[in-house]
This record gives C-alpha cells, structure tokens and sequence, in this order.
C-alpha cells in the first residue's frame, strides 16, 4: 500500500511542474506583456537571431535581430 502511495504522489509530484524546454519567457514593457515563444541563432550571422513572440497574447510573426553589438 505505501509502494502505490509513494508512486502516486511521485507521478502527482512530477508533473504538476511545468519543463523548461516548455516554459514561456514573459516580460511587461510599458505595459505590454511580451512573451517569447521561440527563439533560434543562424548559423551564417551568428549576430542574427529570429524570435516568434506574442504582445499581450496576441502572436506576432517572426522578427529578426541583427542590431547587436559585442
């Protein structure tokens, strides 16, 4: 009985956190929430980044970033 508790409670334990590879990186600029969904480097420019994001849930198409500086 305590075995099936223990694998029970195990199961409940582990998916009630959500993964990083699934997890949504939001932040509020001037009052807009903006959350990136999805975010690759190219292999060419390494400067260039394409991210897909939504603003205040409403998703936007693709953006690209090259405006870096190191």
């Amino acid at each position: 009985m305590i075995k099936y508790l223990v694998i029970l409670l195990s199961l409940i334990f582990s998916l009630s956190f959500t993964s990083p590879a699934f997890a949504l990186v939001c932040h509020n600029y001037d009052g807009y929430e903006v959350c990136i969904l999805n975010i690759k480097r190219s292999a060419k420019k390494y400067r260039e980044h394409r991210a897909a994001i939504t603003v205040d849930g409403v998703k936007e198409s693709t953006c690209r970033s090259s405006q870096f500086s190191y």
